[in-house]
This record gives structure tokens, C-alpha cells and sequence, in this order.
């Protein structure tokens, strides 16, 4: 039995559809329905195929367990110690919580200005705050 490569459904095994080519063009089957095809400026290193809303779709194993693999490989890029827990459907956000109150954040101030942008009294830069990083 052929496999899908990540969780993109198998054009080997003949229940999917191209719907995005590997230039970035959107190609907007008819019987391809809901998949978001992401703008040219995404790189992706295959065409983006998905499950056609005809009898020939199949859905394998290896790509609802590459889905799950994707999620939590997602959650642990936020927090990479965990949780993950395995009776919660709030993995995702409890980890994007997590990064968002210890992840690294940059907090730049914009500068100062000074004057009324008068001939008398150009606006000109007086101060410049680097902001914080922590």
C-alpha cells in the first residue's frame, strides 16, 4: 500500500487532487472543496493535493497520523516541554498560551519627534528608544 508524504493526501494512490502547483498557482479544481491554497509568496516543495469531494477520495492512516504528527510537532515548537494532554482538544492553545507568556518578544519604541514642521522649526529626531528584548 502506497503511502501519503506528510499530511497531504496521495496522488499514488489515486484519491486526490492537485489544487496548488508547485509554481504557487492555484489551480481551483471543481471537485476540490474548502482547501485553502496559501498565496504564491508560500513556498511549498510539492504541489498542495487534496481529498476531491468525488467516491475516489481516500483518507490512509499515514495521513491522519502525519495530521496529528503536524499538530503536535506544532505544539511542542511553542513549548517544548509540554504538556500534551491526551484528553484535552485545548493542546494547541494551551502551548501557544505558554509561548506566548515566556516566549521571546521584542518591544521597539518609535522615536521622538520634535518641532511643528515649520521652517522656524523642522521636525527633527530627538531621541531614539531601542525598546526591550527579553
Amino acid at each position: 500500500m502506497a503511502t501519503s508524504t506528510g499530511i497531504l493526501p496521495s496522488l499514488v494512490t489515486g484519491g486526490a487532487v492537485v489544487y496548488r502547483d508547485a509554481a504557487g498557482v492555484a489551480l481551483n479544481p471543481v471537485d476540490v472543496t474548502n482547501a485553502y491554497a496559501p498565496p504564491p509568496t508560500f513556498i511549498s516543495t510539492c504541489e498542495l493535493t487534496a481529498l476531491p469531494t468525488t467516491c475516489e477520495a481516500r483518507i490512509e492512516p499515514g495521513q491522519i497520523n502525519a495530521i496529528v504528527s503536524e499538530l503536535i510537532a506544532l505544539a511542542e515548537c511553542f513549548d517544548p516541554n509540554g504538556p500534551w494532554n491526551c484528553a484535552s482538544v485545548q493542546n494547541l492553545c494551551t502551548a501557544f498560551t505558554w509561548w506566548a507568556a515566556n516566549g521571546q518578544h521584542i518591544n521597539v519604541q518609535p522615536p521622538e519627534l520634535a518641532g511643528d514642521g515649520s521652517a522656524a522649526d523642522p521636525v527633527r529626531l530627538v531621541e531614539v528608544d531601542g525598546g526591550e528584548y527579553f
